[in-house]
Order: structure tokens, then C-alpha cells, then sequence
């Protein structure tokens, strides 16, 4: 595709749990499973990922991220920011609070959860006991915390009154998906939670929630891990939503930032 290539580095943000870039074995693992060479290919600087505290909260992995911006990872100067999950709000901090808004050019999101997500608030009830022993081990459990429904709203709050985030341009990408058969799947039985209180979703991150902040581009026919380019569903087959449509639409997000004028 022409038109899909920016002059300055496009930085991956990856969610709570995700990671940068890991190997297994001999084999390379990209979070945005394969998003990385392709938008290289078309001649995009696409700098090695950030890899943030997995389960660390916001304001943590801002801090981390605004490390990785200053770092030598990446070149000197403005840079574009896609994240996935958490790592919108991760992003959302560190342009507000942090400071960088000089240093970021544009905002876009994916599945990001602006206002919680249901999932999350299920610490406070049934998985409570399950954070509590994985804090007392020695886990840390904010990034969790943050995801309820009534924190990351707070950090959405704070983040849209902040004077530095209202220049720049930020978009937004949602997720939406049914279970292949009622109650299977890897995600089927948060998809029902977050239908019966929110709609549609993408079986972690309802489509309200991930269209809060930001101009909206679309609703991707995906799961919340679709989203990045991996497969969840063993049902249906792999290629029912192949690839090259996710590969497609973040040539499409670049492509919105070239129509912006970037």
C-alpha cells in the first residue's frame, strides 16, 4: 500500500501481561504479532518495543515508557504512539502528566479500556483472594487495580484536563466480537460479563469503554488479542480473519496519520 509511511518513529505500546519483544528459543515474538517488520517495510522507523512492567500500574509504565522515549532506542525528536490495551492509558499519562508532549506527535489506541473494564472490578469481588495472594508473594497488582472501572476512569479524567493532551491528535480503535459458539472460547465467558453491562466488546475491553477518548477510526470485528494479531478462537479457522485484514488496518492507521499531515 502507498501512502502508509511517516517521517517520524512509530512507537508500540503493549498492554498489562504483554511484553515488548521476547524469544522462544530461537523464535523472535513480537507482541503485535508481526505489525512491526511490515510497517518497517514500507519505510517507517519502527524502533525495538518498549517492554513496561507487566503488571505494574499507570503511572509506573509511564514513567518506564517516558525512560524508553529519552533513550537511545529511539532517535532524537517526535515520535507517533499506537497502543494496545493499558498502553493507551500508559500513553494518556505520560503526555498529561509526564510532561512529553512535545516529544509525541499523535496518539493511537486499540482495545485501550478509558474507562475500566468489568473484568478488572472482579478483584474486588470474586478474585479478590486470588490478588491478595499474588501481592503477597511479591507480585505487583496495581496494573490490575488500574483497570477498575472507577480508577481508570479517574486516570482518563485527569488525563483529558490536562493542558499538554488537547494539541495533539489522538485516535481510537475498538474491538467487537461474538463467541464462535455461545460460552466457548478463550474469551467467551468475559464477553457475556461485558455484554450483559456495557454491549458490545471484545471480550475483555467493551467498545464504550475503548471509544471514551479520542477520534474514532473503527470498530475492528475482533477480539481484544485479534486486535494484535493473534489468534484466540481454535475454533473457527485461523484465517477467517487473516492476517493481512489486521496487518491491513495498521497500514490504515498510518495511513490516517499521513492524511493528517504527518
Amino acid at each position: 500500500m502507498n501512502g502508509a509511511t511517516v517521517q517520524a518513529p512509530i512507537i508500540l505500546i503493549h498492554g498489562i501481561l504483554g511484553f515488548g519483544e521476547a524469544r522462544l528459543l530461537q523464535l523472535k515474538l513480537d507482541y503485535f504479532r508481526g505489525i512491526p517488520e511490515v510497517l518497517s517495510e514500507l519505510g517507517n522507523n519502527v524502533p525495538k518495543p518498549p517492554s513496561l512492567p507487566p503488571t505494574g500500574g499507570v503511572a509506573e509504565r509511564a514513567a518506564v515508557l517516558a525512560n524508553y522515549i529519552d533513550s537511545s532506542a529511539v532517535p532524537p525528536g517526535p515520535v507517533h504512539l499506537i497502543a494496545h490495551s493499558m498502553g493507551g492509558l500508559d500513553a494518556v499519562h505520560l503526555i498529561a502528566r509526564l510532561k512529553t508532549g512535545d516529544r509525541v506527535l499523535s496518539l493511537t489506541t486499540l482495545g485501550t479500556p478509558f474507562q475500566g473494564t468489568p473484568v478488572a472490578d472482579l478483584g474486588d469481588g470474586i478474585f479478590a483472594p486470588l490478588l491478595e495472594s499474588l501481592r503477597l508473594a511479591g507480585l505487583d497488582v496495581h496494573g490490575f487495580l488500574d483497570l477498575m472501572r472507577a480508577n481508570a476512569a479517574e486516570f482518563l479524567a485527569e488525563g483529558i484536563g490536562a493542558k499538554d493532551i488537547k494539541s495533539i491528535p489522538c485516535f481510537c480503535v475498538a474491538g467487537n466480537y461474538e463467541p464462535v459458539l455461545p460460552g466457548v472460547g478463550l474469551l467467551a465467558a468475559t464477553h457475556d460479563v461485558i455484554k450483559k453491562l456495557e454491549g458490545d466488546n471484545d471480550g475483555l475491553v467493551s467498545v464504550a469503554s475503548a471509544t471514551k477518548f479520542g477520534q474514532q477510526l473503527a470498530t475492528w470485528p475482533a477480539d481484544h488479542f485479534r486486535l494484535i494479531n493473534w489468534p484466540t478462537d481454535l475454533i473457527a479457522p485461523f484465517d477467517e480473519f487473516t492476517d493481512r485484514t489486521i496487518i491491513d488496518g495498521y497500514i490504515g492507521l498510518v495511513q490516517n496519520l499521513v492524511e493528517k499531515g504527518f
